[in-house]
């Protein structure tokens, strides 16, 4: 009788876990990186304002638009540093480690490069590139991202294969 081997395997992670390492990624940016650039920000901009308000108080005000826009840069620039350092140096995002995923070289098991990671992240640094990028995976059966797809990377989890 002959024994079958089971070994592990790289699966794509499913779209659900993927989802919520990134509600998790989020929620950790909105506790860390954003705090201290709501501080800046409520000294130049009223508080909770609708579009129309915001709109109004710019148009009647002297704003500091050299404090907006160097609070703004700051807040892309931690976000995306968040994800591009942690992806590079161990795989996983806070996120992604609670979800038990990881971020590999498409194809192969080896980590990702810097480059590969500041790629595959990039998009990040605006909803509405999020969102573009995001609507490619819907149309792919391995649930990859358009930025994923040109940095050659993948996220996955393991799985058992026979």
């Amino acid at each position: 009788m002959k024994l079958m081997k089971v070994k592990m395997k790289s699966v794509p992670a499913p779209l659900w876990k993927r989802v919520m390492a990134y509600i998790i990624d989020l929620l950790l940016l909105n506790l860390v990186v954003v705090p201290p650039f709501q501080k800046i920000l409520k000294k130049v901009v009223p508080a909770s304002p609708s579009f129309k308000e915001s709109y109004q108080f710019f148009l009647n005000n002297n704003v500091d638009m050299q404090t907006i826009l160097l609070a703004a840069f700051g807040l892309v620039f931690f976000s995306l540093l968040y994800w591009v350092l942690l992806e590079y140096k161990l795989g996983q995002t806070v996120g992604k480690i609670v979800m038990n995923i990881y971020v590999k070289t498409k194809g192969k098991e080896q980590m990702i490069t810097p480059g590969q990671s500041f790629l595959r992240n990039l998009p990040k640094i605006s909803s509405i590139f999020i969102a573009l990028d995001t609507a490619y995976m819907l149309y792919t059966k391995t649930n990859q991202r358009y930025f994923e797809k040109l940095s050659n990377t993948e996220v996955v989890e393991q799985g058992w294969s026979i």
